[in-house]
């Protein structure tokens, strides 16, 4: 039988209320990245001198944070299986010498997560497929096999993304309890993670990403370090909206701003590096970012700039 493919979005209470109550405070990609340029401009810095770097999962949902604000240009991938930033040290310094003259570093990085459209986190329903899948599968992935208790990493070979993940999870798997996973009762090798679960997942590798990410950055950065603006959380994935005949590749293009049916980010981690004091990014923060909040200062300012040329 033919699955239908009109998706389902935010606007959907269960979804809606997933949001609210899993990741309070997350916002849509394009209130994010707008945020992001919206507080780079207020600092006078030039985005056509700024480099956009991102380490997300590899996975194709998680495209839509490189199309969410075009004035950033293209980004460099810093991300690998589950966003960890697999280019390591030797792939940063690359990134870092593709900076433009007297440019500025921008890097988003997110572990991600799904929910479907019965508010189900974890899961999402991808393009073409009548069954949800997992998000992030990598991590999940990971996640199972350190509980099942596995006694050693999976086989290295052509394999060493996801042996990092299972060795990571399975450091961490005493931050996991009982409320996080339900036991099939009768196969207890079998086991259903929780909404509970995902969360702290996609949170635990956020962390991951981050820590890794500022490791490579202390390591990896040349004799003239550039300024750098880091901001990072989860990503969000929701079930995009698909038209009758949308071409597969080009489906996350139609996804609607009215009806939200956009990815959302939560913002975990925002800093800068190599920056001077006198900065105005010297104090970057969370609510500096003013996510979705209107600047009083920036309105005023117009308003101040509008009489004047009108007394002139």
């Amino acid at each position: 039988s033919k699955c239908n493919a009109k998706a389902m979005s935010s606007a959907n209470p269960k979804v809606h209320e997933s949001l609210e109550t899993y990741f309070q405070g997350a916002v849509t990609l394009e209130v994010l990245m707008n945020s992001i340029k919206n507080l780079l401009e207020r600092a006078s810095v030039d985005l056509n001198h700024t480099l956009f770097g991102i380490s997300s999962c590899v996975d194709e949902i998680n495209r839509d944070l490189e199309h969410a604000c075009p004035e950033f240009g293209r980004p460099f991938n810093l991300g690998g299986l589950a966003g960890i930033p697999f280019v390591g040290t030797a792939g940063y310094s690359a990134f870092e010498h593709h900076v433009p003259d007297e440019g500025t570093i921008l890097i988003v990085f997110s572990s991600h997560v799904g929910i479907s459209p019965k508010g189900k986190v974890g899961y999402v329903k991808r393009h073409g497929m009548c069954k949800e899948g997992t998000a992030c599968g990598a991590a999940i992935g990971g996640l199972q096999a350190a509980w099942k208790e596995c006694p050693s990493a999976p086989a290295a070979e052509r394999n060493g993304q996801f042996v990092e993940i299972f060795n990571h999870l399975r450091s961490h798997i005493g931050d996991f309890d009982e409320t996080d996973r339900v036991v099939d009762a009768s196969d207890p090798t079998k086991f259903e993670i929780t909404n509970a679960g995902h969360v702290k997942l996609a949170k635990l590798m956020s962390k991951k990403i981050e820590d890794d990410l500022l490791a490579i950055i202390g390591t990896a950065e040349s004799a003239t370090p550039k300024k750098t603006i880091i901001v990072g959380g989860i990503q969000i994935n929701l079930e995009p909206v698909e038209e009758e005949g949308a071409v597969p590749h080009k489906h996350w293009k139609k996804k609607s701003k009215e009806n939200n049916e956009q990815d959302y980010f939560l913002v975990t981690h925002v800093s800068v590096k190599n920056v001077d004091g006198a900065s105005p990014l010297a104090g970057l923060s969370l609510e500096s970012l003013k996510l979705g909040k209107k600047d009083k200062k920036d309105k005023k300012d117009k308003k101040d700039k509008k009489k004047k040329n009108e007394e002139e």
